[in-house]
């Protein structure tokens, strides 16, 4: 097994998103002792914004081969990321990353049925955390604009095994920080 651990936070060791993907990183290795893992750090080496330039490296064909951030993700059977939730939505970084994997004949194809995702073989978990409350009866949930993009997104590119785990209230007055990270964390220790 092959894990691509993608954290985007830019709090660095105060990122609750960085500790979940690593203690979900541990948790995979443990029930696959031969797990290999490559770690994409995007809050301290972002992957530049999407431009025109970066097009003709979309095609993915032999005349433009795939290297760096988006070669990680196709050799990858499982993907772990780090989702923190900034403005009801994903980090500019992990949104510059994501931008990338978008690649024409080796992550989707597009035929007369319209796109198909090229990447069903992957299994994708998130580890998202957020101030407020957004999942559930939440009268907030509307806003969470972080764990749909991400949902849709990936299932574009045909991955139909995506979980996520969310700290979330973190940025409520009086939370209760460490219950709320300890609740991920449990959740996490049921990963197989």
């Amino acid at each position: 097994m092959k894990i691509l651990q993608v954290d985007s936070s830019i709090l660095g060791d105060h990122s609750v998103t960085r500790q979940m993907t690593a203690a979900i990183v541990e948790r995979l290795c443990e029930n696959n002792p031969t797990a290999t893992c490559t770690h994409l750090d995007l809050g301290a080496d972002p992957v530049g914004h999407f431009t025109a330039a970066d097009l003709p490296a979309m095609k993915g064909t032999p005349s433009a081969p795939i290297s760096g951030p988006a070669q990680k993700f196709i050799e990858a059977n499982v993907v772990v990321v780090g989702a923190p939730m900034y403005n009801f939505t994903v980090s500019t970084q992990l949104k510059s990353w994501m931008d990338t994997l978008s690649i024409e004949g080796l992550t989707v194809r597009f035929g007369e049925k319209g796109p198909e995702g090229l990447c069903g073989d992957k299994r994708l978990i998130v580890a998202a955390a957020s101030g407020g409350i957004f999942s559930g009866a939440s009268a907030r949930s509307a806003e969470d604009h972080l764990l749909p993009l991400i949902k849709s997104f990936f299932g574009f590119l045909g991955i139909q095994r995506i979980e996520a785990i969310r700290a979330e209230g973190l940025g409520a007055p009086n939370a209760d920080r460490a219950t709320i990270i300890g609740s991920a964390l449990e959740r996490i220790a049921e990963i197989t």
